[in-house]
């Protein structure tokens, strides 16, 4: 296993271990997408978000990438 891979499943495992106290939120799919307001991930880095057609639960992860241009 490289240490990129350790890397990656380290923060990985990190992530999922506050999933006990993460919130879930239902959308309903209309023409084949999901839509997830921003309001509902608030201050949350990480929100589960479930569908009754699908069955399996979505993990909706917050990332804010900021890039510098010269």
């Amino acid at each position: 296993m490289s240490c990129g891979m350790m890397a990656a499943g380290g923060s990985l495992l990190s992530l999922l271990s506050s999933c006990k106290s993460t919130s879930i939120f239902k959308a309903e799919a209309v023409n084949h997408q999901l839509t997830v307001p921003l309001s509902a991930m608030n201050d949350k880095k990480i929100l589960i978000v479930r569908n009754a057609s699908s069955e399996y639960d979505i993990l909706l992860v917050k990332n804010l990438t900021i890039i510098l241009l010269p």
